[in-house]
């Protein structure tokens, strides 16, 4: 099998991108994404990523987020 590319792995774009959107008012979340919701409430930063300069999420509950991000 060949390998073409190697995924870009590096989600904070993303994440940049979904903020800046619920900031400029161009991206709402209906109150029934409940799962969704939720998990923007709990998203945290890893403490050992921050502490080594990386901007990651905690890869925790995190599904509907991903899935937001992917649409994107």
């Amino acid at each position: 099998m060949k390998v073409i590319a190697s995924p870009d792995k590096n989600v904070a774009p993303g994440i940049q991108t979904i903020a800046s959107l619920l900031a400029a008012g161009c991206l709402f979340i209906v109150e029934d994404a409940v799962a969704l919701l939720c998990e923007v409430t709990s998203y945290v930063c890893d403490t050992k990523a921050s502490a080594k300069g990386k901007d990651e999420p905690v890869k925790q509950n995190d599904h509907s987020l991903d899935a937001l991000r992917y649409a994107v």
